[in-house]
């Protein structure tokens, strides 16, 4: 597995016999200063200046300083003002108002580089001469103009040829960079110009011109360029030192609302700094696949996060405005970089914004390694501008190597003092660096459920659940965890999934965790995550279940699932099995789950138990003789009832159109719990007859009356004359009387009922 491959990049420029202090000397601020020459930084109160923003300092080779600017005012090493060293063309709050660089093939003139404040008053250069003014130099010449308007931005990097150096600037009102380069010649005034990333096609008035506002740097090793465009956005891009053209910009951060500050690299260029005033500073992995998403903020006050600018020492310090703030292991990732506010107090000084920038290339370090996670052959190299004679390597664990580049596997992980010994024909040097051999993260595999919560079959997974079961006894301050869709990816550090919010693809699959050292990302190891959905319980219950008073037992069962919760409407459990017999009325609910791994998926349905309004008792009525017979069903009982004629099809209406004859009325409560009956016989007549003896109509009589067997019915002619007398049980009349047929005409009748009662009508006899 491949782990690691993070790299130490130095160009040594053997010329340098001794080491180079150019950078060792800084005057910032109000009245602020440190000295690294020790190697740890001495606070210095005898300084000059008074700046909000721009300054610059530059010391000789031995550290011994020799002048700094706040781009308007020079003073020399007595902090007294240089002869003609006033009203350069910089500006005490322009971000970078100056940088000063040494006049490449000469030991005595420099040249000092001067933004003005918020584009007013372009890009010049001025020249100082050391041998002026018995030592002390004096600006021997001033403001000669370059450019105008450009932002507030300048930094410097050394030529590829290792003597020339690119001066960059940013233009204003467009996307170009501006690279002048810097010869024995002189200052080649016609710039190398490159239109690519950030535009900054604004107006030279207004708010506009505070995005003129923010930091530009360059690697220690000249291959890349920060920058910090206030209220716009901050992004990285490559640079060529060979031709000074700028190219492939990626957009790190941007923003409308934020003021993009600082910026600065760690010294071997693989981790970059962003400051944001009154915010954070935010920390990204050059070495990471995804550069843009491996932003890490290091959680700093708001008010602590200034200008940013690494030291000698190899850290990087931050102003903060009374104090200096510091990032104490900047090529660690994440915390631990280890940012310690309000590191160094300094005294009378007040540290403001802005801190002095150098020629990046000052800050290269000596040893080239790469490789670093244990089992690994640690890979090293120097290199120098000379051919190198011999070389010794001692890897500070007993073992050496006069292997020009050798490979070394360590035994164990842990720190360690690498130092190689270079001959250059009569010429000797020693160079250290420690390095780190990091441990072999460990990663478990892991089963992550989520709940089917709409069931759909997609979910939300929030993957960052399992980090600590992947990671085990492993501590997340030293090791991240990101996943991935395949193990390529997974093995590539590239395409990693939202992690708090990763939708699945089906009801199970499988995804790739990854462990990574936070200080080495290359350093990892691979598990798999099983992702499973577990559909939702859905248990089988109605609404609304009623207590029969005959028949009072209720048990209801809440489904095939793994657990069960029944609460009444107190919200006391009253059951946890599946069956529950219920022995009161009210309101309930039921919370079921489905388990799976570990996981509970709970749905909860909520249903009444109501008591039962049953019928007590029924009467029904009938409108008998009328020419529509109704049956009216009259309830004795609470609550609302359902009717029937037949037993089988129920109504909500009471009454129902009959025929004459005997009806039996059914009635019940909604919940079904009691049904009773009644037989009611409705009485009618035909309206009239036909006795011709063809079978059909030939008697009359009242229909339904065969359930009264003591009624009698009489028939009279339309005189009063009574005709007959017959029974409900026999035929009818036959239309005759005394044997004779009686001739068509209306007939009268009265039914005396077995009660009493009395009904009169007529029909008609037709012939």
């Amino acid at each position: 597995m491949k782990r690691i491959f993070t790299t130490f990049l130095v160009l040594w420029c053997f010329q340098l016999a001794t080491a180079q202090k150019e950078a060792a000397i800084w005057y910032f601020g109000k009245n602020a200063g440190l000295d690294f020459n020790s190697g740890s930084p001495v606070v210095l109160e005898d300084g000059a200046l008074n700046t909000v923003e721009g300054c610059a300092t530059f010391a000789d080779a031995e550290g011994n300083l020799l002048f700094y600017t706040d781009g308007r005012t020079v003073w020399n090493r007595n902090h007294d003002i240089m002869p003609n060293g006033t009203e350069l063309m910089g500006h005490s709050s322009s971000t970078q108002s100056g940088i000063i660089i040494p006049a490449p093939g000469s030991t005595n003139r420099y040249y000092i580089f001067t933004s003005y404040f918020q584009v007013q008053g372009g890009l010049h250069y001025s020249e100082v001469d050391m041998n002026e003014n018995l030592g002390m130099g004096g600006v021997i010449r001033k403001n000669i103009e370059l450019r105008n308007p450009v932002a507030e931005k300048l930094t410097a990097v050394q030529h590829k040829n290792g003597k020339d150096v690119w001066v960059i600037a940013h233009d204003w009102g467009n996307d170009a960079y501006l690279a002048y380069l810097i010869t024995a010649a002189g200052v080649n005034p016609t710039p190398v110009v490159s239109n690519v990333g950030f535009s900054l096609d604004f107006v030279t008035e207004g708010n506009d011109v505070f995005k003129s506002r923010g930091y530009l740097k360059t690697s220690p090793d000249g291959t890349k360029l920060a920058v910090s465009h206030a209220f716009v956005g901050a992004e990285i891009l490559d640079f060529d030192t060979a031709t000074g053209k700028v190219s492939n910009p990626l957009v790190l951060m941007q923003s409308q609302s934020s003021d993009f500050y600082g910026v600065e690299f760690s010294p071997y260029g693989n981790v970059l700094y962003v400051s944001i005033l009154n915010d954070d500073i935010y920390q990204f992995d050059l070495k990471a696949v995804d550069i843009v998403n491996s932003k890490t903020p290091l959680n700093v006050p708001g008010k602590m996060a200034g200008g940013l600018q690494m030291a000698l020492d190899g850290k990087i310090y931050v102003a903060s405005f009374q104090s200096l703030s510091v990032i104490e292991r900047p090529e660690q990732l994440g915390l631990s970089s280890s940012f310690k506010g309000n590191f160094i107090d300094l005294g009378s000084g007040v540290s403001t914004h802005g801190l002095p920038p150098f020629i990046t290339s000052l800050f290269q370090l000596g040893i080239q390694a790469e490789k670093f996670c244990f089992g690994d052959a640690t890979e090293f190299s120097v290199m120098a501008t000379e051919p190198i004679d011999f070389t010794e390597w001692d890897f500070g664990d007993g073992h050496t190597s006069l292997v020009p580049s050798p490979s070394h596997t360590y035994e164990a992980p842990g720190d360690y003092t690498v130092s190689v010994t270079v001959t250059i024909g009569t010429r000797i040097k020693i160079e250290t660096r420690q390095v780190t051999i990091y441990e072999i993260p460990e990663a478990q595999d892991a089963i992550l459920v989520q709940c089917d919560l709409n069931s759909n079959g997609t979910a939300l997974f929030d993957l960052s659940q399992i980090d600590a079961y992947i990671l085990a006894d492993q501590s997340p301050l030293a090791y991240q965890v990101s996943y991935f869709a395949d193990e390529m990816d997974a093995a590539n550090g590239q395409n990693a999934l939202l992690k708090t919010e990763y939708q699945n693809k089906g009801l199970q699959e499988t995804v790739y965790a990854r462990v990574q050292s936070r200080a080495a990302g290359d350093c990892y190891a691979l598990s798999q995550v099983s992702l499973k959905l577990l559909s939702l319980p859905e248990p089988n219950l109605e609404a609304t279940y009623v207590v029969c008073p005959d028949n009072p037992d209720l048990t209801l069962d809440g489904g095939d699932f793994d657990s069960w919760v029944w609460m009444n409407q107190q919200d006391v459990i009253v059951a946890t099995t599946r069956f529950f017999q219920v022995t009161e009325i009210g309101d309930y609910n039921l919370t079921v789950a489905n388990e799976l791994e570990g996981k509970s998926c709970d749905k909860t349905v909520y249903f009444q138990v109501n008591p039962a309004y049953v019928p007590e008792d029924l009467t029904a009525s009938v409108n008998n003789f009328a020419d529509q017979l109704i049956i009216t069903v009259d309830v004795a009982g609470d609550g609302d009832f359902q009717y029937s004629i037949d037993g089988l099809y129920f109504q909500e209406r009471n009454s129902f159109d009959v025929l004459p004859g005997k009806h039996s009325v059914y009635v019940r409560d909604l919940g079904q719990c009691r049904t009773l009956s009644k037989e009611v016989v409705a009485l009618g007549y035909p309206k009239f007859f036909t006795p011709n003896n063809d079978g059909a109509n030939d008697y009359w009589n009242i229909l339904g009356a065969e359930h009264f067997p003591k009624s009698i019915v009489f028939i009279y002619d339309r005189y009063g004359k009574l005709l007959q007398q017959i029974s409900p049980l026999e035929l009818g009349w036959d239309g005759s009387y005394q044997g004779l047929s009686m001739p068509s005409s209306d007939y009268w009748f009265r039914f005396v009922n077995e009660d009493g009662s009395v009904f009169k009508g007529h029909f008609t006899l037709k012939r």
